[in-house]
């Protein structure tokens, strides 16, 4: 039995016909706009920085194409981030913050995105030859605890996992430690829907050598969130840094306090972005100084 007709049978038999009629009739929409959808380019600016950007699907549209303050980014240009660091973008999506960082590194810096979903690497890609942006690369891997494949969740915000209503691909995967042997990133950013555990375990030499951090923590994503906080936590050699947190979409940004910030309040939160810098690096309003 075909799965649009299951779940077609479901929805009459739980929510009845009204609910079926509107579902029905939000899919056919959906799927003339997708039908009718053609590719453009906009002039994107993101923290004062402007560039090309490919605006290749609906999705796209609705991130992208709209008024955002991105105050984590903006955060991270003024206070992270500088000439010369090696990025690991974890997540690179269409390659806006790829971007945005590799204009903050210049020439003497780089940036390597990785990127599971192979039509996502084809847009990244596109953004980079539109901006001539030859200090950043994309590589099609997903990143986890270990070199090897994995199966991937096929949408454009995707994760690593399987669902029986969604198409999966199977896509390579590896390691931090193993894709960078001899040169370290001196930032990682981390974004990746609920695996940045995995992501970290993989990381374990990367870390040793306190690359300043932005992870994004996915707390809805984790099946047991506070003990996944944890987990994430007890990865990160904290005694080393200054962290700050962001517990809001485009919320403030307030230094890292442990007695506070619990796991416990943390797991209340859909989505928080969590920050720290090598103690060596001390964030002040006017920037990074050296202690």
């Amino acid at each position: 039995m075909p799965k649009l007709y299951k779940k077609a049978v479901h929805t009459l038999q739980n929510e009845g016909l009204s609910s079926f009629l509107n579902k029905t009739k939000n899919k056919i929409v959906d799927t003339y706009k997708k039908a009718t959808f053609k590719p453009y380019i906009i002039t994107k600016s993101v923290s004062d920085e402007s560039f090309q950007f490919l605006i290749s699907d609906l999705f796209a549209k609705s991130w992208y194409d709209r008024p955002h303050a991105w105050p984590e980014l903006v955060w991270v240009k003024e206070n992270a981030i500088v000439e010369g660091d090696i990025v690991a973008d974890c997540g690179a999506h269409h390659g806006l913050t790829g971007l945005l960082f590799a204009k903050c590194v210049g020439s003497t810096g780089e940036v390597i995105g990785f990127e599971a979903l192979p039509k996502n690497v084809t847009i990244a890609l596109e953004n980079i030859r539109l901006n001539k942006a030859k200090n950043f690369e994309v590589r099609n891997f997903a990143v986890g605890s270990h070199k090897g494949d994995t199966k991937f969740l096929v949408y454009s915000n995707g994760s690593v996992g399987e669902r029986d209503d969604m198409e999966v691909v199977t896509v390579p995967m590896i390691a931090l430690d193993e894709a960078f042997i001899s040169k370290k990133p001196t930032f990682l950013k981390i974004d990746v829907e609920g695996y940045e555990i995995e992501v970290l375990k993989g990381a374990k030499e990367i870390l040793k050598t306190l690359p300043k951090l932005d992870i994004e923590i996915h707390c809805f994503c984790f099946k047991e969130p506070v003990g996944a906080v944890e987990e994430l936590l007890s990865l990160l050699p904290l005694a080393n840094y200054q962290a700050y947190i962001q517990l809001l979409v485009d919320g403030s940004i307030v230094p890292y306090n442990p007695g506070e910030h619990t796991p416990q309040l943390i797991a209340k939160h859909d989505v928080v972005h969590f920050f720290a810098l090598p103690k060596k690096n001390i964030a002040t309003p006017l920037g990074i100084v050296n202690s």
